[in-house]
């Protein structure tokens, strides 16, 4: 993979057989792998946080019921707070187009810079 570009750079001809590509406006993107492994580490790191929390409610013998709306609120905002942060962080970094020409094996994948 290259250096980061605009979506705009990425080329709308194959270099090898000068075929023009069917999407050459706007190609598909996608979470390179660091920022899929920053997703998962989000989702195990909130499943674990509930553990923890629902072990240390349950050592203390306090009950959990959610009397209102904002104490349902609450409650979400502090479970779903590690997995919000990381994916906020994994949202951010670069993404990954690649072009593929259908006609000669020729491919590359390109780092689009910025948020979508």
């Amino acid at each position: 993979m290259g250096n980061a570009m605009k979506l705009i750079d990425i080329p709308k001809t194959c270099p090898e057989c000068g075929r023009v590509f069917a999407r050459a406006d706007r190609p598909r993107q996608r979470m390179q792998v660091k920022a899929k492994m920053v997703v998962l580490a989000g989702v195990l790191l909130t499943c674990a946080w509930m553990v923890l929390l629902t072990g240390v409610f349950y050592a203390w013998r306090l009950t959990v019921v959610p009397r209102s709306i904002e104490e349902l609120l609450g409650m979400a905002a502090v479970v779903l707070a590690p997995g919000t942060l990381l994916g906020g962080w994994a949202i951010k970094m670069p993404r990954v187009a690649r072009r593929k020409c259908p006609k000669c094996p020729w491919y590359e994948d390109y780092v689009i810079d910025g948020v979508r």
